[in-house]
């Protein structure tokens, strides 16, 4: 809980209390990438072909916004699970469950630059069902201090990228890691709920444990709703994609230094 201690703090920075709103308008879309693969923020299933499924649920709420001071900072708390999930002899069977909560801190350099800090626990679990049964009694879990910066480009693109410094954890891994992300809408964002926006999005992550590993991720496909737009809006998107790199099931390239590759599709949403 200390983390927490440490933005409340940070807010305590912004001392017009006048200027301040409780529960806010969130605009987290705005620090929002699709180039990654796990993101903080939406719920999805994904089809990875071979009865393999990935479901996320997560929820995001704004707490504070200071929309009088120069950078508009929000506090943000945000919480999520990602299932991976298998289809054998007619019923879901779950592997890995991992477990995500935080605060963001989000603050606007210009109306199309923004930065992000972020403070979170990402603890990952194995069920009866994992076929290592030697994984299901140890722990894992990282506490990571983290910095988005972001730009956008008229209506057409976003770039952006992160630095994560661990400062908490479970066995060994590497300290500090990094992703970059880029994201084109071809036709520009249409902003409304009856008409789709195409999008192109793809991400690079180096993290690891005894090693560096680089990750890749792309996706592609169409969303309905703001990700651009300053006004906050329920998005809901129709994607297919593609990830090569570290398992994204924490305790398997936690212990097991597992790799990854598969192909895609499904629909995700955000609110």
């Amino acid at each position: 809980m200390y983390y927490i201690i440490i933005l409340i703090s940070l807010l305590g920075a912004f001392q017009n209390v006048d200027a301040q709103t409780f529960m806010p308008e969130k605009k987290s879309h705005l620090f929002q990438t699709y180039g990654l693969f796990c993101e903080e923020g939406q719920t999805a299933i994904f089809n990875q072909g071979g009865g393999r499924y990935w479901v996320e649920l997560a929820a995001r709420m704004a707490i504070l916004e200071f929309d009088q001071q120069k950078l508009k900072p929000q506090l943000i708390i945000n919480a999520g699970v990602m299932d991976s999930l298998r289809y054998e002899q007619k019923e879901f069977q779950s592997d890995t469950q991992d477990l995500r909560i935080g605060l963001a801190l989000l603050m606007t350099l210009d109306p199309q630059t923004r930065f992000m800090l972020t403070l979170s626990h990402l603890s990952g679990h194995v069920l009866e069902d994992i076929p290592n049964k030697a994984l299901i009694p140890v722990n894992v879990g990282d506490e990571s201090l983290g910095f988005r910066l972001l730009h956008d480009h008229e209506e057409h693109f976003r770039f952006g990228g992160d630095i994560k410094y661990i400062f908490g954890t479970v066995g060994g891994v590497k300290r500090v890691s990094a992703d970059q992300f880029f994201e084109w809408m071809p036709i520009g964002e249409k902003g409304f709920h009856s008409k789709y926006t195409p999008y192109v999005a793809f991400g690079f992550e180096e993290n690891g444990y005894t090693n560096y590993y680089l990750s890749s991720h792309i996706q592609t496909g169409l969303y309905l709703g703001n990700h651009l737009a300053e006004k906050h809006s329920e998005i809901v998107k129709f994607l297919l994609g593609y990830y090569s790199g570290l398992d994204p099931r924490q305790k398997l390239a936690h212990f097991e230094h597992a790799k990854a590759q598969f192909l895609y599709g499904g629909l995700s949403y955000e609110y």
